[in-house]
């Protein structure tokens, strides 16, 4: 039998692909871009209104900048995302080349949407430290559970924080992405998509903020 053309277990799709992907069967992705205006021009509109009406200064210009690059790539991220995630469900299910693409880009989200929290708050004087308190449960703090989780997956596997039954530190499942720790939900991805662009539509324009 040609190995394309195999079928493979739930205990070897669950224990050596990703975890519980004999589960993941269907995925209720908002398509939340169709609510956002501008989302791929903020940059170019935020430059135009710094040279021909108001401008940030000194760090806050930096803050500002950075914040609606980041969100852009929230935006940008999240549907790829969505829509990789979809591609590998209308499929056999078994293709571990196009869930690890759709995790991909659910963990390009989560760095995105983490560092667009960051420099919102600086943007906004606030200290990094006070964005969520530890064990609140908020998807501030899941947020950054996951990412850190995505981000250090070598020293998680080194300090034995990922079960030998995993392969990867953070997963898909029905009802969103999950660690063994930590789950966000594809309705709060959603909710920080719409948080990002909220204060973008604002940040663009220094006059809003006045």
């Amino acid at each position: 039998v040609r190995s394309h053309m195999a079928r493979f277990s739930s205990y070897v799709t669950d224990t050596m692909f990703a975890p519980h992907m004999s589960e993941f069967t269907k995925a209720e992705v908002p398509d939340v871009l169709k609510e956002i205006d501008n989302h791929e021009s903020w940059l170019s509109m935020f430059l135009l209104n710094s040279v021909l009406r108001s401008r940030y200064t000194g760090k806050t210009y930096q803050f500002a900048y950075n914040f609606l690059r980041r969100s852009e790539g929230v935006c940008r991220e999240y549907e790829l995302a969505r829509k990789q995630t979809a591609i590998f469900l209308e499929g056999s299910r078994q293709s571990i080349s196009l869930y690890s693409r759709a995790i991909q880009h659910w963990e390009y989200f989560l760095s995105h949407g983490w560092h667009s929290f960051l420099l919102l708050s600086s943007f906004a004087g606030h200290p990094r430290n006070a964005i969520f308190k530890k064990g609140d449960g908020s998807v501030d703090e899941k947020l950054n559970g996951l990412y850190s989780l995505s981000k250090h997956a070598e020293s998680q596997i080194e300090n034995g924080h990922i079960p030998d039954t995993h392969t990867i530190p953070i997963w898909l499942e029905n009802d969103g992405l999950r660690s063994v720790r930590y789950n966000l939900s594809f309705g709060e991805a959603r909710d920080i998509v719409m948080l990002m662009a909220q204060w973008a539509n604002r940040i663009v324009d220094p006059l809003k903020l006045q």
